[in-house]
Order: C-alpha cells, then sequence, then structure tokens
C-alpha cells in the first residue's frame, strides 16, 4: 500500500484542541463554550513481534542496543555484541541487513579478525552501547556516524579506561569484594563520549578526542537535524542518584556541550523508578513532533518498561498518558525492553520501533551468570501507521480544534470505531473568542455528515454526499468532531509539501511500498 502524500497531525497532547471557556448570558447564567467533553487520550499497545535477531555467533554471548534505518535500498542495522574474549571490555560493535526488515543476515564484512578470521560482521572492536546515524550534510568519507561511551574510573590515584579497567575491577572481584562495593568505595566512575566516522558504516575511524566527558552510559541517540542544520542529542545522565535524560545540540559534531536535563523523573512517578534510556525518535512525516520511548526502570522490581513521550519542539516534554506502551510479557524480556533510536517504516503501512529484550534482571548479571548462557535479543514493535495515541471516546464525546487554514483538499481521518460507534466533522468560523454560540457554516453541519464507522487510515468526510472543499480553500476554519465508542489517531488536511523535512535521515527514506 502506497502512504498517501498528506501531511497528518496525530493526536499525541492536548494542544491541538480548543480548551473552551466559561461564558455568561445578560442574567448572569454561566454556560461552557466549545470545551471538550468525554474524550480521552490513551496510548496505543503495539504487536510484539518474535526475536529476529539473537547472539549466535562465537563472538556473541550477549546481545546489546541496536540501531536500525532504511539505507540504500536495504534496512541496515547495528548492535552491540558482549563478548567473553579478553581484550574487548567495551563489546563489539556487529553489522546485519535485510530486504524486508524481518529476515536479517548477518554478512562477513573482513573488518576485524576473530581468532585467526576475517569471516564474521564485526565492524568495530568496542561500543556496544553504541548509535549510528546517517548524516546527509557530512563529506562522502564522513556519510555515517557512531557515538559511543568509554567508561572509565578513578583507581588508585589514576585514571584508567578499556583494559586497564577491566583488569582492575577482576583483580576487585578476585579479592571478594562485594559488587556492591566496588563502585564508590573502590572505583569513582568517570566517562567520556566518543565518536566515529564511516564512508559506508562498515570501515570506522574513531576520533581520536573525546566529543565531550561526561559519563552518559547504555544508548545515547545523536541525529543530525536538517531543519535546524545541527546535531542534536539525547543523553543518560542522572539527577538526585536516579537516572534522567538530558539533550545538547551542536553545529559541529567533534565538539559538544555539556547536555542539559529534559526529562527526569516526577511526583507521577513512583519514588523507586527513574528513567533508563530514552528511544528518541522524530515523528514520521511531520517534523512539528518529536517522540520518545523511555525505558522506566523498576528498581525494586529490577526489570524495565517503556512508556511514550511527547514533544513538539524536543526540549519540553508530556506523557499522553502514564502507563507502560510496552512492557515484558515472559521469559524472553523479563529483564525489561529497550527501544532503539528511530520509528521506522515498514511494510503493510506500519510502524517499527527496534526493541531490545533482556531475559536477564538487570541487577542479576551482578551477582550471578549462568556460563555460556546467551543472552539478549531484538525484536520489533509495530503499529499501523499514526496509531501510538487515540483521541478516544469511550462512550460520546465531542472537541473543537483550534483554527487551521483550509487547503481545499478533502478532510481525512485516520480512525477506528466500534461496531455501533460513529464520528462526525462540522466546520465553524475561527471566531472561538471570545464566546459565542457558533452556528456551523452552512452545508458543513453535523447534520449534513456521513458518519463514519469501521477501521480506515485515510478516509474522507463527506457532507451532503461530497468530500470536495475547494470552495473554502484559503479560509480559516475550526472543526468541531463527535466521537461515540470510536477512536480517532490523526487528521490530515493538506497535502506534504515538497520543501517539508522531517529533521532525521532515516524518517525521509522508506521502502517503495510503504
Amino acid at each position: 500500500m502506497t502512504q498517501p502524500q498528506r501531511k497528518w497531525l496525530p493526536f499525541l497532547d492536548w494542544f491541538g484542541i480548543w480548551p473552551g471557556a466559561a461564558a455568561y448570558e445578560a442574567d448572569g447564567r454561566a454556560w461552557v463554550s466549545e470545551a471538550p467533553q468525554g474524550v480521552q487520550l490513551a496510548v496505543q499497545m503495539p504487536v510484539r513481534g518474535e526475536p529476529m535477531l539473537i547472539a549466535d555467533r562465537p563472538w556473541e554471548s550477549a546481545l546489546g542496543y541496536a540501531t536500525a534505518f532504511y539505507d540504500e535500498g536495504r534496512y541496515r542495522l547495528w548492535y552491540g555484541a558482549q563478548t567473553s574474549a579478553d581484550g574487548y571490555p567495551n563489546g563489539l560493535l556487529c553489522y546485519a541487513e535485510s530486504a524486508d526488515g524481518f529476515q536479517w543476515e548477518k554478512p562477513a564484512v573482513g573488518q576485524f579478525d576473530w581468532n585467526g578470521s576475517r569471516a564474521n560482521n564485526i565492524v568495530f572492536n568496542k561500543s556496544i552501547e553504541g548509535c549510528v546515524f546517517r548524516d546527509p550534510s557530512a563529506d562522502a568519507a564522513e556519510r555515517y556516524k557512531l557515538i559511543f561511551m568509554e567508561p572509565g574510573a578513578d583507581y588508585q590515584g589514576q585514571r584508567i579506561y578499556g583494559a586497564e579497567l577491566n583488569r582492575a575491577i577482576k583483580q576487585l572481584q578476585a579479592q571478594g569484594i562485594n559488587p556492591a562495593d566496588l563502585y564508590g568505595k573502590h572505583l569513582r566512575l568517570v566517562g567520556a563520549v566518543y565518536g566515529a566516522v564511516s564512508p559506508d558504516g562498515l570501515q570506522w575511524c574513531q576520533i581520536e578526542e573525546p566529543l565531550f566527558e561526561k559519563f552518559c552510559d547504555t544508548q545515547n541517540v545523536v541525529y543530525y537535524d536538517t531543519a535546524k542544520g545541527n546535531y542534536v542529542g539525547y543523553w543518560r545522565t542522572g539527577n538526585g542518584n536516579r537516572r534522567a535524560i538530558a539533550r545538547s545540540e551542536t553545529a559541529d559534531f567533534r565538539h559538544w556541550p555539556l547536555p542539559e536535563i529534559v526529562l527526569q523523573p516526577d511526583g507521577q512517578d513512583a519514588p523507586t523508578d527513574d528513567y533508563y534510556t530514552n528511544g528518541y525518535s522524530p515523528y514520521p512525516g511531520n517534523n512539528n513532533f518529536h517522540l520518545m520511548f523511555p525505558s522506566i526502570y523498576r528498581r525494586v522490581r529490577d526489570f524495565c518498561d517503556v512508556q511514550l513521550a511527547v514533544s513538539r519542539n524536543g526540549v519540553n516534554w508530556s506523557w499522553p498518558e502514564r502507563r507502560p506502551i510496552l512492557a515484558p510479557t515472559g521469559p524472553l524480556d523479563k529483564g525489561g525492553l529497550y527501544p532503539g533510536p528511530g520509528l521506522i517504516p515498514l511494510t503493510d503501512n506500519r510502524w517499527g520501533l527496534l526493541c531490545r529484550y533482556e531475559a536477564v534482571m538487570h541487577n542479576e548479571s551482578y551477582y550471578y551468570s549462568p556460563p555460556g548462557e546467551r543472552t539478549g535479543s531484538v525484536g520489533w514493535a509495530t503499529w499501523p501507521r499514526d496509531r501510538l495515541v487515540a483521541l478516544a471516546a469511550p462512550l460520546e464525546g465531542q472537541v473543537t480544534l483550534n483554527k487551521q487554514r483550509c487547503s481545499g483538499e478533502p478532510l481525512l481521518l485516520n480512525y477506528q470505531t466500534e461496531a455501533n460507534g460513529w464520528i462526525q466533522v462540522e466546520l465553524i468560523e475561527p471566531t472561538l473568542w471570545p464566546p459565542a454560540r457558533l452556528a456551523p457554516i452552512p452545508g458543513y453541519a453535523f447534520a449534513d455528515c456521513t458518519p463514519l464507522q469501521g477501521d480506515n487510515s485515510a478516509s474522507a468526510v463527506h457532507w451532503q454526499g461530497s468530500a470536495d472543499l475547494s470552495a473554502l480553500r484559503g479560509r480559516e476554519i475550526c472543526m468541531r468532531i463527535r466521537l461515540c465508542r470510536a477512536k480517532l489517531f490523526a487528521l490530515s488536511l493538506e497535502p506534504l509539501a515538497d520543501s517539508e523535512s522531517v529533521g532525521m535521515y532515516w524518517q525521509i527514506v522508506g521502502p517503495e511500498n510503504f
């Protein structure tokens, strides 16, 4: 199915909906003007796929974080691999590719020796916690970029990294030091974020100097924002002994300011929870929205589930609904789920979120790791296009939207109703203030509107049997929407302009049948 080339406005927050107002009659009696009634924002559960990538190579004892995007006619995926071999304290970065996004191959790319052979898919000898992105602004030699953290520690008066840090940890463990006492009493954690560049995503050259010095572990996300002309990063940080999410941006990939917190645990969170990874994504096809899929670490239960946060500027974030959009379901993910960056167009008009499934509880591996056991896998969580959040009316509800300019194109709705549910739309003049009793534009009243029923991702609204809005082209209008036992996910009033960018490179390309 071909995606309609339309600009879709999803219902992710309340800001596109008129909040209503109190009004008064001449005798002092109050009434309510155009207030939302009977509706709520409801996150939608995805379809969870089976693991499609597992640790099945001699150099893979466990799979780490992953990044994927559609690039040059195929899906490409980079993932971290922990290895039991000495000399790789920060793991390996490995590569896979797929024609359809579901059946993956781990090609022999010939970049690194493993036990005397280059017949493997290793592309970088560190970076189990890396993030790869394609930079449309860069020269060909640096078209692909990678960021990763190099952990270190202050130990016995010295700052140590990599293999030296790994040796120190093993020595302390051999002395019988309790794992809980390693950091703080014997080692003080430090870290630096590094970058690497590549012409093809396979041959990597590390940038010698760190991008900045700060302990930002797990999977951080960086992308090139084509609208801003800057690199934007979302980073793991902390505040008050709780993990949080920070942001920074720069015009120079090699030099970054220290990030500042944009999302951290608040009074709506349990006092035992914090935010582990961010899972940032721009909204596909609309650069006015940003998404995050933070893994919420439940410390005392020792696993992560995932919620959805949304933003209109990438800085100020809110939650459509404070409940998990992804949660552990069985042995393969009992330790938690960790979404990778980017919401990726797949076939059949669906969007996919790449997730790492962890079969080991978070703190379990500090105390016990069964010999030879391989953990971690990667799979998709998928939604139909634009169906992350619904404006839902469990019974009957009504909203009025903020004014918009009519393009003259048909109004399309992405919706789902129960068997006896329906949706209707009427158009009114955009005179919402001061409050008044507003009549519909003649010919576009609820009484003229054919109710929409069933399940449709792009259905035109008809009034008096016609979807033609050319008579209103160029006029500002407001929409009143009535819903009964229905979910409205998004609407489109105009085509997608050729000049519009969606901000992140991996979102402006996709398979031809999307």
